[in-house]
């Protein structure tokens, strides 16, 4: 394995050298691959207890790899992991898919993923791999897996969207340093749900706006906090007790906005004072859905000055900084379905359907699927319907057999 792991570098490094008028920005993008299982067709079709009607569509052996390659947060470069899933025998027409994951403790990076030790949705992108014969690019994001040290930036665009466009650029230079690999092809399917489905938005928007060559086929988006902006408010709005997983996600995301986005409150500015207390003691450590014995109705966890200054846009840096992580703005030129449950009670489906009106409005290729309030399909529960609506998506439109 050693041997393997210098073989890579010591290509990586001639790859660098050999194109003279490269159009990466990075000259080594992609570090290091490390191969961490093989699945065979049996394999895979034992996975599918949950998914038996698709066992007959399973078709080639997939191979996993763990991966490390660099991207950039905030201006400065950072190596971070990830994990790709290869079959057997890609066809060279095939887009490759990059699939986003959602909000997860630090211990459930997908590159610590292997033939047995998977969540439910990896596990769905080894069937997909095999059933498609598409490799699969899974990002772990900054603050998982190697770069765990660092705090996840959660629903903070600009990274998110770099570091997904990254993991593309890594398979790009796998494929081109690895002998008998396919050429990467350049067409790419996106996906991912709630935070995951957040980051195919921004990904979407990154790819477009860049100068990369690198073309979106169709984006699969289900229950991200699209429209940050609004859905702030909405949250500062509630007087009544929320999640606990809810409440921590939101705090989250506010001490992301500190440590990135340079705003200038201070903690005993925003928090009542007893619920500053019991938060203080903890080192205001908000990331990765911890829990503490706080309030979870915003009228009493926040202070009223904090939530009226937002409310009535006073706190403009608070401002800036909400409209700078709002996606709905984006006027997306290739295909967007965005998922949604009525009955989420996380991320609420205001998100999908602001953004779907807004970009609709422009012209956009958008389309939405709600699953309806009766159904009583909350958060967590909606995401095995996003998956399979996704793959039936897939067939329907043909979307991996298309010549591009």
């Amino acid at each position: 394995m050693k041997k393997y792991l210098l073989t890579v570098s010591v290509l990586l490094a001639f790859a660098a050298c050999k194109k003279e008028n490269s159009e990466f920005e990075i000259a080594e993008v992609l570090t290091n691959t490390k191969l961490v299982g093989t699945m065979n067709i049996e394999q895979v079709k034992s996975m599918m207890t949950d998914y038996a009607g698709f066992r007959p569509l399973v078709q080639t052996d997939i191979s996993l790899y763990s991966v490390e390659y660099n991207t950039v947060l905030n201006g400065d470069g950072i190596k971070v992991s990830g994990l790709f899933v290869i079959p057997a025998n890609i066809p060279a027409q095939t887009p490759v898919v990059v699939y986003n994951h959602g909000t997860m403790h630090k211990d459930g990076a997908p590159s610590f993923c292997n033939t047995s030790n998977y969540s439910m949705d990896i596990g769905m992108c080894y069937i997909f791999s095999s059933i498609f014969n598409c490799a699969i690019l899974i990002p772990d994001y900054i603050g998982y897996g190697i770069s765990s040290s660092t705090m996840h930036p959660y629903i903070h665009a600009e990274s998110l969207g770099q570091t997904s466009l990254d993991i593309i650029r890594a398979y790009i230079d796998y494929t081109n340093i690895t002998p008998h690999a396919t050429p990467a092809n350049r067409n790419v399917v996106i996906l991912g749900y709630s935070e995951g489905g957040y980051t195919s938005v921004a990904l979407h928007k990154k790819i477009q706006e860049s100068n990369y060559d690198i073309n979106v086929v169709k984006t699969y988006a289900g229950a991200g906090p699209y429209d940050v902006e609004n859905f702030v408010k909405e949250v500062l709005l509630q007087d009544r007790e929320l999640s606990s997983n809810s409440i921590s996600s939101y705090l989250w995301v506010l001490s992301t906005y500190i440590s990135y986005s340079a705003y200038v409150k201070d903690y005993g500015q925003i928090f009542s004072e007893a619920d500053n207390e019991i938060l203080v003691n903890s080192n205001y450590a908000l990331g990765y859905l911890a829990k503490y014995p706080i309030n979870l109705n915003p009228q009493n966890l926040f202070r009223p000055e904090f939530i009226d200054a937002i409310l009535n846009g006073e706190d403009t840096k608070f401002s800036e900084i909400i409209k700078a992580n709002t996606l709905i703005n984006f006027v997306p030129s290739d295909s967007l379905i965005l998922f949604h449950s009525e009955a989420d009670s996380w991320v609420y489906v205001s998100n999908t359907n602001n953004a779907y009106s807004k970009m609709k409005s422009k012209g956009a290729p958008v389309r939405r699927e709600i699953i309806p309030m009766e159904e009583n399909k909350d958060h967590d529960d909606a995401i095995s319907e996003f998956l399979q609506s996704t793959i039936f998506n897939v067939f329907t439109t043909q979307v991996f057999t298309s010549k591009y």
